[in-house]
């Protein structure tokens, strides 16, 4: 006779409270964990510290290779879309780059991270002034008055590029900025895909 799909097997038992509470309590520890490294790996994003260009060869080296050489039966499309997503650029404009190379085996070489910002200042000796400039401003605005929208990475930013007079294509991000705030030891937090200090 067919059993019932009600019908439990034999030997089996529902779980108790307590393993329902630690199965729970390790669902939820490594949802945490998995929170918490994501965010780690936004802020240590070493393509954010590569020109342009470096990243867009990267990117078409990558694609290209998964698509010919070490997963040749994926479509094209789905690998695109998953380097795309690593590199931080859309599918479309990394499948625009794939088709430049694919038809001139060469890369058009861009003007974008062709600027002065060439350096680092949060490694650089002669910007140890900029960067207890840096640290007096985040510890003077973090704790906002009352009635005052609160301290976020966006302003830090800002201040940031407009200290080092800075324009356009030459100005920090905001995630570089919140790899400098991680290295001079201050503590973030997101509400709402909003980074505050």
């Amino acid at each position: 006779t067919k059993k019932s799909s009600l019908t439990r097997t034999k030997g089996s038992r529902r779980a108790s409270a307590t393993e329902k509470l630690r199965s729970e309590t390790r669902k939820k520890a490594q949802e945490e964990k998995v929170e918490s490294v994501r965010q780690q790996l936004e802020q240590d994003n070493p393509l954010d510290d590569i020109s342009w260009d470096l990243k867009k060869r990267l990117s078409v080296y990558f694609a290209l290779r998964l698509c010919y050489v070490i997963e040749p039966w994926r479509p094209k499309y789905q690998v695109e879309a998953q380097v795309a997503e690593l590199v931080g650029v859309t599918s479309n404009r990394l499948g625009d780059w794939i088709r430049d190379y694919e038809l001139n085996f060469e890369f058009a070489e861009s003007k974008r991270g062709k600027h002065t910002k060439a350096f680092s200042p949060m490694y650089d000796e002669s910007f140890d002034t900029f960067r207890q400039q840096l640290v007096s401003f985040i510890k003077k605005n973090s704790v906002g008055e009352p009635g005052k929208p609160n301290f976020t990475v966006n302003k830090i930013k800002d201040w940031v590029n407009s200290e080092l007079q800075l324009e356009g294509e030459d100005c920090y991000s905001e995630r570089t900025v919140c790899r400098w705030l991680h290295f001079l030891g201050f503590q973030l937090l997101t509400v709402k895909k909003t980074l505050y200090v």
